[in-house]
């Protein structure tokens, strides 16, 4: 349970970095730490299936298919997050050689 918690630490503290790296990596590191949050919170049971047991007759046996399918959506949202951020981190390195968020706030003063 201590890995979702230093995911988001990470994430947390890759935030408040000034470098347009270290904002996209703290991006994508909350949203694994929430996604394995979300599933570890589920209760997920070692060897049983989400959908089998249900078929057969037992449901109490299956996992809940709801948490891991809304952490899969969570996990293909968090991908093209990431894409978009790659693709605009690109683009600003054509203005902004070297990536520091700091010498884009001074460019607006």
């Amino acid at each position: 349970m201590w890995a979702p918690i230093v995911l988001l630490g990470l994430g947390f503290y890759f935030l408040t970095q000034s470098r347009s790296f270290s904002l996209i990596l703290g991006i994508v590191l909350l949203s694994h730490g929430v996604n394995f949050m979300i599933f570890s919170l589920s209760n997920p049971e070692m060897g049983q299936s989400a959908f089998w047991d249900r078929i057969i007759g037992a449901p109490d046996l299956a996992n809940d298919p709801i948490p891991q399918a809304l952490v899969l959506t969570a996990i293909v949202i968090g991908f093209a997050l990431l894409f978009y951020l790659v693709a605009m981190l690109r683009k600003l390195e054509v203005f902004f050689p070297g990536g520091d968020l700091n010498l884009m706030r001074k460019e607006d003063d």
